[in-house]
């Protein structure tokens, strides 16, 4: 999991470009090798067969894709917060962002929902305790804090 930490990378990059925040040298440096350490970890997951890669079909690169757009929400939120509520606004990005998931799910796993009935009660509390803490509230307090930095 070690693509997630590019995400505060790329906030800091996207911060020095959109809101003219300024690296010192040592925030640069520590920049560049961070994402020298990040490609120097996941080199060897990038290893393949040239004649059997998708890039689409690579897991790294949809981690990648998420953590990107973390960063775009993270950066967004300070100009979003002034014209809604950070919370709301967390709220709607994760059903903006789920939707398409939903559809590609359902277009790609026919029957999709099939399975849902196989679900435990403990499953779906696992579900529903890991969506709400694990993500709504988590990105929620995420937000609000970047909102009063």
């Amino acid at each position: 999991m070690v693509i997630i930490d590019s995400q505060p990378l790329t906030v800091a990059i996207m911060a020095s470009i959109i809101f003219g925040e300024s690296l010192g040298y040592v925030g640069a440096a520590g920049l560049v090798l961070g994402v020298v350490g990040l490609l120097l970890l996941e080199a060897s997951a990038l290893a393949f067969d040239a004649n059997n890669f998708s890039l689409w079909g690579s897991g790294e690169w949809w981690m990648f894709l998420a953590t990107q757009s973390m960063a775009i929400g993270t950066v967004m939120v300070r100009w979003v917060a002034k014209y809604s509520d950070p919370v709301m606004a967390t709220g709607l990005h994760m059903v903006i962002g789920g939707l398409p998931l939903m559809a590609i799910l359902i277009l790609n796993h026919d029957p999709a929902l099939s399975s849902f009935n196989e679900l435990t009660t403990s499953d779906v509390l696992a579900l529903l305790y890991s969506s709400i803490f694990g993500t709504a509230i988590n990105f929620g307090v995420l937000f609000y804090n970047a909102t009063k930095a």
